[in-house]
């Protein structure tokens, strides 16, 4: 006997008995609410815009400074144009890196989330531009704290 040619309630009370007796306690109540709408929320700011470098200045930065080298990333230390305070740090990794922007983006909230703590370290006025390399995408996030505080510690002298 096929579902089409049974009455609505009795269908609805047969696909009901696929759920096992456990399962029909963690199912979702009939009366329940609607999810949360997606409007505006309390906002989470992983780098805050005081410590992010923005893109004037970071053509600017560019333009000249000095390189240090670590095993996973490149660092260029320059200083930040006349009226910016506190050190300004941003990570850049290319498509030559990793083609999938999942990978790259990990990368980054990687690199951002252990400079942040690390910027007091860093001399005011500074421009801090973190450049990934390859060997970023297989490293631990050890591996990477490890690479970024031996970076940050060089600038101690620039």
């Amino acid at each position: 006997m096929y579902e089409k040619s049974l009455p609505a309630e009795e269908a609805q009370a047969r696909a009901n008995t696929w759920l096992f007796a456990q399962a029909r306690e963690f199912a979702r109540p009939k009366d329940a609410c609607a999810p949360a709408s997606q409007g505006p929320r309390e906002t989470f700011c992983v780098m805050s815009k005081h410590d992010r470098l923005t893109r004037a200045d970071f053509r600017r930065v560019g333009q000249g400074g000095r390189r240090i080298h670590g095993a996973y990333f490149s660092l260029l230390v320059s200083r930040l144009p006349e009226g910016r305070r506190g050190p300004r740090f941003t990570c850049v990794v290319s498509k030559k890196v990793s083609p999938k922007a999942t990978r790259r983006n990990l990368i980054k909230r990687r690199c951002r989330e252990i400079i942040r703590p690390l910027l007091r370290e860093v001399v005011s006025g500074r421009a801090l531009v973190f450049y990934a390399k390859s060997g970023a995408v297989s490293a631990t996030f050890g591996d990477i704290e490890r690479d970024l505080k031996a970076l940050v510690r060089k600038t101690v002298g620039v």
